[in-house]
């Protein structure tokens, strides 16, 4: 039955699309399959749209026969999926085809582009226009799209690095092949379409992060101001103690607008070994390693910015001020402590990628150049959790000891990373580095995820984030969303042919 429907719709999706924009060869659709995990998934065929248009007719046709299908931008959610759906026997939308700068505006600082548009490619182009804006980046790979990780509510640095907050005016293809505008811009021709994200009257764009009730096809992004003065306040925080005390007064500063949300970094003492040293597996730590109070740190960065130095002067003083007293090891980087090519490569939206080398943790052989790091391609193992925690440090630092116990009871490294939001939550990033070329070790890993997600959503802190290997995580809801999400998909998409499986469709079946 679910074959007959793919076969229809090719068929006819080959009246309508090129050849070339159909993929169905064996070796395409396995390393569609490609991720930091394994998984069973059967892909049928790929489709590579080059145009709203096509995207319009793809989806209208799979409505049609009622054959599901799963967008993605690039395909490079490592750790969450990557490319994979979260069910059998569907056909991919590969967008990445769809990479224009549409539209950017140098004196309100916004940029406008398809899916298919990645990071490396934003920066690339605002430095060919000198532009004094940058376009927040991910610790993620270069390659990633703008719009696939908006839409999944990826974080980034920087002010504006909650980059699904700073979008607007995005083109929506529906379930039925309309095609539908988000805030002004449903109104044409509105001066601040581009400027103002909810428009007047209700709005759409929440609906559509995190979502399965459409097909992004165009988005434009508010960038930041590139900083006239910055310097970075670098600590070393010695145990879980020093960090509830840390994070208790980043979050007052917080508060007082001294430092920036999406600015400060905190990591453990795996990351930092991690991303510096990532081919490790000679010297692999192991649980009974690393387990004194002085081994066992977190590594803070705080990136300050001002528009003048008198300006960043005075909020270096007061930081440092609060600050001095929780950590014993404090340094403060500036322009002239380092050479002219690594101050540049830490000019805020520079995507170097360098946190990608951490999932080469376990990996043996040779890792390759930064500039070629695939994950998928190489066989990395990778479970990334994104648990949300309140901005207060008992509680985090409670999480933290016990996740890290967790991870180091099942034999892997705890490889955690987070950062304040805003002056109330932060998000944390916690990784399960393993090799999957090493029997048992991918059945181990996801069993220690399954354990960490389980606890944590016990203690109240939900997921953020979810990869295809914890959709299926999340409690009931214990009020009536379930019933009045059905009703929307039903509205967006009457036949829920696009991503079924996806965040709470799978309870939007029945």
């Amino acid at each position: 039955m679910i074959i007959a429907k793919i076969t229809t719709a090719l068929e006819k999706w080959g009246t309508v699309l090129p050849p070339e924009s159909i993929r169905t060869s064996a070796s395409e659709l396995e390393a569609a399959t490609e991720a930091t995990f394994s998984n069973t998934v059967k892909i049928s065929a790929i489709l590579v749209p080059e145009s709203t248009q096509d995207v319009a007719r793809i989806l209208k046709i799979a409505s049609e026969t009622r054959c599901n299908v799963y967008p993605y931008s690039r395909g490079k959610n490592w750790g969450l999926g990557s490319r994979l759906p979260a069910a059998d026997d569907c056909v991919l939308i590969d967008l990445s085809a769809m990479n224009l700068i549409l539209d950017y505006d140098p004196v309100m600082g916004t940029i406008t582009v398809q899916p298919g548009v990645c990071f490396s490619q934003v920066a690339a182009y605002l430095s060919d226009k000198k532009s004094k804006f940058y376009a927040s980046v991910t610790g993620g790979s270069p390659y990633g799209s703008l719009i696939g990780n908006a839409l999944d509510r990826g974080g980034g640095d920087g002010p504006m690095g909650d980059r699904a907050a700073n979008m607007a005016a995005l083109e929506v293809v529906l379930a039925t092949g309309e095609i539908v505008r988000t805030g002004f811009a449903r109104f044409g021709q509105a001066s601040t379409a581009k400027l103002v994200k909810q428009g007047v009257g209700y709005s759409l764009q929440e609906l559509l992060t995190q979502s399965n009730l459409g097909v992004v096809t165009k988005a434009t992004f508010w960038l930041q101001r590139i900083p006239a003065e910055r310097a970075y306040l670098l600590s070393k925080l010695n145990g879980v103690r020093e960090l509830a005390v840390f994070l208790n007064e980043i979050r007052e500063l917080l508060q007082e607008d001294v430092i920036y949300p999406q600015s400060v970094y905190i990591w453990n003492s795996f990351k930092t070994l991690a991303r510096s040293r990532a081919n490790h597996i000679k010297v692999k730590i192991r649980p009974d390693h690393l387990n004194s109070q002085s081994d066992r740190h977190w590594t803070s960065t705080i990136m300050m910015h001002a528009a003048e130095s008198q300006m960043l002067d005075s909020s270096i003083q007061v930081a440092t001020k609060r600050l001095m007293s929780t950590s014993q090891t404090w340094s403060e980087l500036r322009k002239h402590d380092v050479s002219a090519s690594d101050w540049a490569r830490l000019t805020p939206g520079n995507p170097i990628g360098l946190n990608v080398i951490s999932a080469y943790w376990r990996k043996r052989g040779q890792m390759p150049d930064v500039e070629d790091l695939d994950p998928d391609r190489d066989r990395c193992g990778l479970l990334w959790i994104c648990p949300s925690l309140p901005l207060e440090g008992d509680v985090i630092s409670t999480v933290m000891a016990k996740v890290e116990g967790i991870i180091l009871n099942h034999d892997f490294e705890p490889n955690i990373g987070f950062n304040p939001i805003s002056a109330r939550a932060i998000e944390a990033y916690i990784g399960i580095m393993y090799d999957l070329d090493v029997p048992g070790e991918d059945g181990r890993a996801i069993k220690c995820h399954d354990v960490v997600v389980d606890w944590l959503i016990s203690q109240g802190h939900f997921l953020f984030r979810l990869g295809t290997q914890s959709m299926g995580k999340l409690p009931s809801e214990v009020d009536g969303s379930i019933a009045l999400f059905r009703r929307i998909k039903q509205a967006f998409d009457p036949e829920q042919i696009i991503s079924p499986g996806r965040y709470l469709a799978h309870d939007l079946q029945s």
